[in-house]
């Protein structure tokens, strides 16, 4: 549980990103937690923003983790938790389960323990939902997820995506739904084009750049460990 310990010793501990999703967010807003882990940003965004969450999180022992946290955060009428994979179309994947916040995707070949978990698109998860942020860690599967979430692209109502991986394929696709890479200065509250990582842990794409930044800009200051942003 590595992100729950990182952010006991430093506050956030994926500050960059976590910081743009609460300047970003408002309460009602949808949040959808790809790889939600035991819910790091899902208790951000629900706890302390109150933007719904769906939470989405393939492990089962993992997800009852997540589950707990809902529950000690008061947040279970906020948050839609499924245990369930996405990809790029609905049935059934092999997930390493011995490998504690790095399980993923494996084939016949995997020697360590593994169960199988049913998968579905981001399509056919979110249907006529209406999206504002979604953010995809799911250790090198963000491929597959995207190519399962087109028509989710399109939405009018989503204005970022924080993604832990990126590659030509994926940068080509969210180009071609109207996403540009972007970088973020939470202290400042700017967006940095050309994108810059200012230590960011996550890739940050975004569309409607004036939304975005008027969100940003407006959002109330926040406090860990004693810093302000």
């Amino acid at each position: 549980m590595t992100g729950a310990t990182g952010n006991i010793y430093a506050g956030l501990h994926e500050f960059v990103d976590m910081a743009f999703c609460l300047h970003l967010l408002r309460a009602g807003d949808l949040f959808v937690d790809v790889g939600a882990n035991i819910g790091s940003y899902t208790v951000l965004a629900s706890k302390v923003v109150g933007a719904h969450s769906l939470s989405l999180e393939p492990i089962p022992i993992t997800f009852e983790r997540l589950r707990r946290n809902i529950n000690i955060n008061d947040i279970h009428s906020l948050v839609d938790a499924r245990c369930c994979a996405v990809g790029r179309e609905s049935g059934f994947l092999r997930f390493s389960s011995d490998c504690d916040t790095t399980n993923q995707v494996v084939n016949e070949q995997y020697i360590g323990t593994s169960i199988e978990v049913p998968v579905k698109s981001l399509d056919q998860i979110l249907e006529a939902l209406k999206p504002t942020l979604i953010k995809i860690d799911v250790e090198g599967y963000e491929p597959e997820v995207i190519q399962g979430a087109i028509n989710t692209l399109m939405c009018g109502s989503l204005l970022a995506i924080l993604l832990e991986t990126v590659n030509t394929e994926i940068e080509e696709t969210l180009q071609k739904a109207g996403f540009r890479a972007a970088g973020y200065d939470p202290f400042k509250k700017a967006l940095l084009m050309p994108s810059s990582s200012l230590l960011s842990n996550n890739y940050l794409w975004i569309k409607n750049c004036n939304q975005v930044l008027e969100r940003c800009q407006s959002a109330p200051k926040y406090k860990a460990l004693g810093i302000y942003f």
